[in-house]
């Protein structure tokens, strides 16, 4: 399995489904047929199931030892992460993650798909763009334009 490096970024909306259309330079790397849907930090992250079990070992290394934090980090983890197949279209069923976790991150239609190196994000559009407009946007701006 060759390491993926997922760039970019596309605003795009969900059908009446609920299903995203993975962008082609993800998919062109995605060597799964399914995706590991997980909310952190605000986002769903996508990732294949040998990428997810990955960053859970490296995000809670303790997770089988049942005495440590990380048993439960992981658990929450685990108990909030869905499999989705991809479809012949490309597509993901994203309101298949859990109602609420959906309605917390604020997805619900329109939509912006971030690659990250190892995972893509799914941004509530309008989260998407308060974030790129915040003051770290700025230093952002800087480093990328100068």
């Amino acid at each position: 399995m060759a390491r993926m490096s997922l760039t970019n970024y596309k605003r795009t909306t969900l059908d009446t489904k609920g299903r995203l259309v993975l962008q082609s330079d993800i998919r062109k790397q995605w060597d799964s047929k399914s995706v590991r849907l997980v909310p952190v930090k605000g986002v769903l992250f996508g990732f294949t199931p040998e990428g997810y079990d990955a960053w859970l070992e490296q995000n809670a290394p303790e997770h089988d030892n049942i005495d440590s934090k990380d048993f439960k980090k992981a658990r929450a983890f685990n108990a909030h992460t869905v499999e989705v197949e991809i479809d012949s279209a490309g597509r993901i069923g994203v309101k298949r993650a859990h109602e609420a976790d959906l309605k917390r991150l604020g997805i619900d239609s329109e939509v912006v798909v971030v690659g990250n190196g190892s995972h893509f994000e799914i941004w509530d559009a309008a989260k998407w763009d308060a974030e790129q407009e915040a003051e770290e946007a700025q230093e952002y701006d800087e480093y990328l334009f100068g």
